[in-house]
Formats: structure tokens, sequence, C-alpha cells
């Protein structure tokens, strides 16, 4: 793994084209099989698929989250209207466009295998592609790296300290971050506090300290570790933008963004962290556009969160989510897949929404007709046994 901090990959900027051209051992952008590119952007404590695409044409919405629910199109706040039953969230209102030029396709009710309630492991298999939690050395996307015909070299590109799982594994990748040390997430403090419930000192100064972060929504995204973790996220999508650009470069990159685990004060934590989305988005846009008919942005969660609000104006974790494709090889446009609804038939356990589609499905989907893998070695290699489940099929443009 070569590692590309933010301080060498911007001091040098300005020389990466012919440093990449020399052949510099430390900058060893690989010219991939394949002139595609995928960027995959992880939102990290489980979004809520709903906020991001209210379902405002079923009275069971409103019915369900009377203080959170984003307003109808036309009203002050309101969704933007996509096609007379969903819409998007006001604060992606800059993704609108894309969605308009058929570049972009959103998925509903969409799941792993995972049935549980930890952002842990719901990542684990998220990002390993399997549910059996004791294989998971490396992730889906490292195996599908490993295909022959991507090339030799760094084939992809981590963005942040630690490599994630999804590009772990034997296939070369290299990584790029920030210099600052990383933020903790709120589920480890949780950890924590469930780690030494029996220690009053220690769990009344956390709480303390927590209530300083995480107990004022109005201030939250506005605190330095949250302002840091948004940063992160929009100077990652630029890195990722300016090294996949090259024309010697790997073609694959993986963004994290965190702060989606809102149980409470939802409305204003998801304004900022949607607009801060919708930023890195345009940015990649941007920093691709010459190849922006060659790109593909994914973009993921680890699952789902209720259908009904919660007592802290919140919402807690649930089943089915969301996911979205954006760029120019999207057969966008639309609402793609199936939507089992929000009446009581549409529901797990009456209180969230149903997996109508696997994540399996779409990241076939995205290896086979994106990238253009074989469809043999998808399902012999990346995820085996795996051959019940079929691709979406229409997703990308032909």
């Amino acid at each position: 793994m070569i590692d590309l901090s933010r301080r060498k990959f911007f001091g040098h900027s300005a020389a990466l084209a012919s440093l990449v051209a020399a052949g510099i051992p430390n900058l060893s952008f690989a010219q991939a099989a394949t002139d595609k590119r995928l960027v995959v952007i992880v939102l990290r404590g489980a979004m809520d698929g709903l906020h991001m695409m209210p379902a405002y044409g079923d009275r069971h919405y409103y019915r369900s989250r009377p203080k959170i629910a984003v307003p109808k199109p036309g009203e002050q706040g309101g969704a933007l209207d996509l096609n007379g039953y969903f819409g998007l969230h006001p604060k992606l209102g800059k993704l609108l466009p894309l969605y308009k030029a058929g570049d972009m396709a959103i998925i509903p009710a969409i799941a792993t295998g995972y049935r549980e309630r930890s952002h842990f492991d719901g990542q684990t298999v998220l990002e390993s592609g399997t549910t059996n939690m004791a294989g998971t050395l490396s992730g889906w996307l490292n195996r599908a790296l490993s295909n022959e015909t991507t090339g030799h070299g760094p084939k992809g590109l981590a963005l942040g300290k630690n490599v994630p799982l999804l590009l772990r594994g034997p296939s070369d990748v290299m990584s790029w971050a920030q210099d600052n040390l990383p933020d903790l997430e709120e589920e480890f403090l949780n950890d924590m506090a469930k780690l030494f419930v029996k220690d009053p000192l220690f769990s009344e100064n956390l709480e303390r300290g927590r209530s300083k972060t995480f107990s004022a929504p109005k201030n939250m995204m506005t605190s330095g570790k949250s302002l840091r973790s948004l940063n992160n996220f929009l100077e990652g999508t630029q890195a990722a933008g300016m090294i996949l650009a090259q024309d010697r470069s790997p073609r694959i990159a993986v963004v994290d963004m965190l702060g989606f685990d809102t149980h409470y004060g939802q409305i204003p934590r998801m304004d900022v962290l949607f607009d801060a989305l919708a930023d890195g988005i345009m940015m990649l846009r941007k920093k691709l556009s010459k190849h922006w008919d060659k790109t593909t942005i994914l973009v993921i969660s680890e699952f789902g969160r209720t259908v009904a609000e919660n007592g802290s104006q919140g919402t807690d974790h649930g089943r089915g989510g969301m996911s979205m494709l954006l760029g120019g090889t999207v057969g966008g446009g639309r609402v793609a897949g199936d939507w089992p609804g929000l009446s009581e038939k549409g529901l797990h356990e009456g209180r969230e929404l149903k997996a109508a589609i696997s994540y399996e499905a779409l990241f076939k989907s995205v290896l086979i007709s994106h990238l253009g893998l074989p469809r043999n070695f998808v399902e012999d290699v990346v995820f085996p046994q795996s051959r019940a489940t079929k691709p979406i099929e229409g997703l990308f443009k032909t």
C-alpha cells in the first residue's frame, strides 16, 4: 500500500502529472486496463433514506414523522419533486440537475444480508460482501481488483488514515490521508459507555464530555470535531477527483463520510451533512469532468433507520436503506428497484422499511455492467456462492 499524505499530495500537486509520467515509485499511479472510474462513498452511521428521499406521496410518511418529516414540494423547506411520489431533500438540490439529465438513479429499500443493528457488524458485512463474520479478511472491492484484466500496480485509492475493509486484501491500493488525527465516532463512545457502565466516575465524565459534542443538535455540526469530519470528506473528494482524473492513476477510490447515526436532532444534523455530501459529489463531478462519461459514483450505508421518529426527534436503527448511483455512465433520471411502501404490510416488525433489494445485486451490477468484469469471476471470486442473486438490470447506459 502506498501512503500519500495530504501534505505530500498538495505540496507536489503542480508537478503531479510529470511525476506520474516519470514513474516515481512513491507515486505509482497504475494504468488499469479499463478507463472507467468508480468512486464509492460510504455514509457511516446508517443514513436515513427516508430523509434523503422522502416518500411524500405516502400518507404514512407524515403520520410516522409528525416532527421531522421533510415538507411536501412547494411548501417552505419542501422536498424537490422527483416523480410525483418521491422527493429529494432540498439540501441535496445541487444534485437535482444530474437526476434530470439522467446521470443519477436512486435505489430505495436496499440492504445487505445482515439483520441485526450493530454499526460495526453492519459495515463489516457491507464491505466484505459476506454475512460470514469469520471470513472478513478482505473486501469485495479489493477482490474485484484481483481480476487480471484490471492491470498492474496500485489499482485502488483509499481516502483516509485507515484503509477501509472494502479495499483491504491482496490487491495493491494506495492511500491518501490528512495529517490530523481521526475523529471518534459516536458508536465507539456508546461501546465505551457499556464497557464502563459500573464505573460511576468514568461514566459521569464520559457523559459530560459527550454532552458538549452530541447533546446539542443545533450546535453539533459547528463543533471542531464535526467541522473536521466534514472537511476531511470534502478534501477527500477533491483529492479523489484530482488523482483519478490523471491518465496514469488508480481508477477506483473509496471515501468515508461520518455522522449519520441520527438518534436525535436529525433535521439540523442532516441539513449540514446533506449539504456537504452534495458539495463533495459536485467536486468529483468538476474534477472528473473530462472523464464524467466514464465515471460512476456509488453511495452506500450499512443499513437504514426506523420509519417512525423517536422521542428525540431522530430515528433509530432499522433495515431497508437507500443508495445512489451518479455519473455519466448511469441510466438515471429515475427511482430504480422495488418499493414495499410504508403501510403496515411494507414494514418489517412494524417499525422499519422492508429490504426489497440486496446490496449484493447492486454491487454485482456495478462490477459487471460498469467495470466490465466477467460475470463468472464476480460470482465465483468476488461474491462466492451468490448465483441466486441476480445483478440489477438497466442501471447503466448501453
